[in-house]
């Protein structure tokens, strides 16, 4: 894992310890604030496609696993976004590594369904992405409604 790290001394006199650190001449004292980016991440969701995400929400009258999907593509884009170190002037980009998976109790044949895998996340693909995961996962209720449809539209007489 390639990591950054960055520091932030704290001018502190009183201290007899100060040691120069190879961060280009920062000193070094208890006080010091250290700080160490990652500039590779693997990220993997997982949907819930239980059919309790297959109801309407109680307070905004959507389907709760729309509401999922829309979460799930608002924190891909935010996540897909440079950003600045704090206490410092560096802008990082960071190499995101995405798989989106989901989970579903309804299809016993298949719970495990993978909508993306090792997609290499960055600003310019986010709107695609997102397109993507949300076709996919409308194309995983269909199959599950036209399977439900086929078993459970039979009926049997009791009498």
């Amino acid at each position: 894992m390639k990591t950054l790290g960055f520091a932030k001394a704290v001018a502190d006199p009183s201290c007899e310890m100060n040691v120069l650190s190879a961060l280009g001449g920062t000193q070094i004292t208890p006080a010091t604030e250290a700080f160490f980016v990652s500039q590779q991440y693997s990220l993997v969701f997982v949907l819930d496609m239980s059919a309790a995400m297959h109801c309407v929400g109680c307070n905004t009258y959507k389907v709760k696993l729309d509401e999922a999907v829309a979460a799930l593509c608002f924190s891909l884009e935010q996540l897909a976004q440079p950003f600045h170190v704090p206490h410092s002037s560096v802008m990082l980009k960071p190499q995101l590594c995405v798989s989106v998976l989901g989970y579903s109790d309804i299809d016993t044949s298949k719970r495990v369904h993978v909508f993306l895998q090792g997609v290499h996340l960055h600003c310019g693909n986010c709107t695609e992405l997102a397109k993507d995961i949300a076709e996919k996962v409308t194309s995983v209720e269909r199959q599950l409604a036209e399977g439900k449809k086929d078993c459970g539209g039979r009926q049997t007489d009791i009498t």
